[in-house]
């Protein structure tokens, strides 16, 4: 048993808040095979529309992931079947607003890489 299974048994012996348990779950890489696509359910995924949606950690009586959009009900034009309170099946997210799309994930490194500047952009000319 890993560390992850023993905070993940902890956060349901514990009755952790929603967005608690959420985000320990995430850590926990877990996967789902949607019409021959595996998800990571850690991961963020975006709608075609660009709207994110993440995995709250809980399940349908399917088995099938449900997702919550984490941008406000009046984005975009208020509220839908995606955009509303309520978590929604992986499925539907994808049926209705797919296809789905992982956020990249930026970390420190590219940010600073992103920010230094070459010699061209100093100096101008050839580098």
């Amino acid at each position: 048993m890993s560390i992850i299974d023993d905070l993940t048994a902890a956060a349901a012996t514990l009755e952790l808040p929603g967005e608690d348990r959420s985000q320990l779950l995430r850590t926990a890489d877990e996967y789902f095979d949607l019409d021959g696509t595996t998800f990571n359910l850690a991961r963020m995924y975006l709608d075609m529309t660009g709207v994110p949606f993440e995995w709250t950690g809980e399940r349908d009586d399917r088995g099938v992931p449900l997702m919550q959009s984490v941008v406000a009900p009046s984005y975009r034009g208020g509220p839908t079947f995606a955009y509303d309170a309520r978590p929604v099946p992986m499925d539907e997210v994808q049926r209705w607003a797919g296809p789905l799309a992982t956020v990249p994930h930026v970390t420190a490194e590219d940010y600073r890489a992103a920010l230094t500047p070459t010699p061209r952009d100093v100096f101008g000319g050839a580098a």
